[in-house]
Parts: structure tokens; sequence; C-alpha cells
């Protein structure tokens, strides 16, 4: 069987990632669409604004056959532990193809950067100690680097810089190091740039679309017809959710880890822990000047609300350490097609982990983490363990 797997996180899911979906399914000539998809908290370092059943359905209801989650300890990494973690949980289900979004769909030149990446050579180390320690970000300090090692023009710097360029290229090293059989299926992006926060494009991105929901426009235009309704009962009913409503208990939790907890987080280097702990006494009630206390062009405000969100969830390096050197533990399945169903018994024969749909038929400690990042992620409303609850979602 051919199954053509997708890493996302649908935040919310709209009309592009509709066209990425049946362009997937197409170009892989795919029996079947997998998708990977991060559950409460997302990879910029924030909540989703929809539960993941909601967007379970969303993807379900718009050409998805069957939606993984992908847990936290995956999904609140950099770019390069994100694309890990989905392309080894594609992997473990059997998974022929990975299809993903990008803004230079050339997968040779794409490719190139990708080996330079995973091998790094030694004139590419020193390039990018260079840039590194002129106290640069180190994605330019990345890009800087690859443009004086591969004499790369400036087009093709910027091209390596560009969001969704970023993450092919660590599916691609992904793919090298994991799952040499899973064979790459670029597409390249259509609509608003994924930064882009207007809704001047019926293909906007999931910024613009955030940023609209909160100003209360209707996203009618914006969203399949399928997933409209799902999104706008959440709406109705306040069950979105935004950074600063976790801001109380981001606090708390940093006070109880003090200096020495922080510097255990993941992404804390370099002191960092110093800086968090002093702008927390300076910061203790406004979460946005707290974390514009922190930033700087080496720590981006992502990195910063990654590490406020592993915070709060307890998830630490030595966590992220061991779910990145081991193989899947458990595959987690949110949801999937009636027509499909046959689908889980082909995938329970390829998987060598169990494949299970609430929390209670295992115990697991990267489970327990994400069962306590859904329970945080749901304080608002007072609704806790629905891991053990929720049945899966057949559409």
């Amino acid at each position: 069987m051919k199954i053509c797997g997708i890493i996302a996180e649908y935040d919310p899911f709209h009309l592009g990632h509709a066209y990425h979906l049946d362009a997937a399914r197409k170009s892989s000539g795919a029996d079947a669409v997998a998708v990977a998809m991060s559950a409460s908290f997302v990879q910029r370092g924030y909540p989703a604004m929809f539960d993941k059943w909601t967007r379970a359905k969303c993807a379900l209801a718009s050409g998805a056959d069957i939606v993984f989650e992908l847990s936290a300890l995956g999904s609140l990494q950099s770019a390069e532990g994100f694309a890990s973690a989905g392309v080894k949980l594609l992997n473990e289900i059997g998974a022929t193809s990975l299809s993903f979004g990008c803004e230079t769909p050339d997968i040779t030149f794409l490719s190139s950067v990708a080996d330079v990446l995973i091998n790094e050579p030694e004139n590419y180390r020193a390039y990018l100690k260079e840039s590194l320690s002129a106290g640069h970000s180190f994605v330019k300090s990345r890009g800087e680097a690859l443009k004086k090692y591969l004499s790369l023009d400036s087009d093709k710097v910027s091209a390596i810089n560009k969001p969704n360029n970023i993450l092919a290229i660590e599916y691609l090293k992904a793919i090298k190091r994991y799952a040499p059989t899973l064979s790459p299926l670029p597409i390249k992006r259509k609509g608003s740039g994924y930064h882009e926060n207007s809704l001047s494009d019926k293909l906007a991105s999931a910024s613009a679309i955030r940023k609209g929901i909160l100003a209360n426009s209707d996203i009618l235009s914006y969203v399949p017809k399928a997933c409209y309704e799902l999104l706008k009962e959440q709406i109705d009913l306040g069950n979105i959710r935004v950074l600063n409503d976790f801001s109380e208990s981001i606090f708390n939790s940093l006070i109880k880890l003090n200096k020495e907890g922080i510097a255990l987080l993941p992404d804390v280097s370099e002191g960092l822990e110093n800086k968090i702990f002093s702008s927390l006494k300076s910061h203790p009630n406004d979460l946005d000047e707290f974390i514009n206390a922190i930033k700087s062009s080496r720590y981006t405000k992502t990195r910063i609300n990654r590490i406020l969100i592993n915070a709060l969830i307890g998830i630490t390096k030595e966590a992220i350490l061991k779910f990145n050197q081991s193989p899947p533990q458990y595959i987690k399945v949110l949801g999937i097609k009636k027509a499909s169903k046959h689908l889980l018994s082909y995938i329970s024969k390829k998987a060598s982990c169990p494949i299970i749909y609430s929390a209670s038929n295992i115990k697991n400690e990267f489970l327990d983490l994400d069962i306590l990042a859904t329970n945080l992620y749901l304080l608002k409303s007072k609704t806790f363990n629905r891991d053990y609850t929720e049945r899966l979602i057949e559409v």
C-alpha cells in the first residue's frame, strides 16, 4: 500500500492546506494520505488556537485519511527536532512518501543543502562559528555559513531562510537519517507568505487567519466549508487559546523552577537562564513585556516561547534527549475516515510499537507528558483527562 505522509499543525486548517492535501495525493499516487499533527502546543511555542480534536476533524473532512498525534516532545523543538519526530512517526506506520510545502521546490538544491548540514564539513563549521560569535541568530548564521561553503548567491541564501524551505531542508535531513526509503515530494506553496498577517489572498496564511479570528473577522472565505462550522462552533463557545491565557501558569512554573531549573530547559544555553530569571523579577506580570525583555537577535521570540511552554509542561533537556534517541514508543491515532478503517490493521502490522486510541491503553513517560500538555491546554475550560475519554474520531 502506498501511503503519503504529511507533517502539519493545521492551526487552523485553511484552503492552502486543502490544496496541499489534494496535490500530495495526486503527485504521490498514494492509496491514502496520513497526517502527523501537532497536538495542544505548536512548534512556534504557542498553544494551538483550536484543540487537536477539532483540527483533526477539519483535516479528515478536507482530504486526509488518518490523523496521528505528534508528541509535545517533538512539536516543541526547533525545526530539526520537529521534522525528525514527524518523519520517524510516518516511517513507523509504513508511509512511502512525505509531501511538504515549500517556497522553492527544487529537490536537488534543497537536498544538497541538507547533505552539508548532516555532514557539517570542517569549513562549514568554521563559518557557522564565526557568524554565531558575531551575535547572529542560528538561522542567519547557518545561512551565511552555507553561502560561503556552497558559494551561493544572495537569492539562494534568501531561499534557504524562507520558513517552509527551512522545514523542507529539515525533512530531507530526517529522511536521510531515519527513513531513506521515504520519497520526498516537495510542493510549491501557493497564496500568502507564511508570515503574511493580512487576509488579502484567498489562500491566506494561518497567521492571517488567526489574527482575523481575534479581530472577529469572518473566516468563511479562507477555510474549507467543511471546516467552517467546526471552527465557528469553537469560536462561539470561546474555546480558542492564545499564549496570554497561560501567562499566570508560565510565571508560576518559572518561579518554581528557579534559575537552576530554568537552566535544564530545552533551548536554554550560554547563561540564558540568568536573563530569564532577572527578567522574571523585573517583569512579573506582563508576559509580552517579559518575552521582549529576553529576546535578542541571537535568541528569537519563537525560541523564547518554546522555552516557556516547555517550562509550563515540565519538559527538560534530558526528556528531549531521551525522546530524540528513542524510536517511537507508541502511535496515537486521533481520527480516521470511515472508508479508510482498513488502514488501522495495515498500520498495526507495519508498526513495531503499540497503536493506541486513548491514553488508557498504555503507560509511558512520553505519553504522560502529552496528557499533561493536553490538561494544561484545557485548563481554561476545566475539562480534564479528555485523552482518556475521547473516542476515535470517525468522519
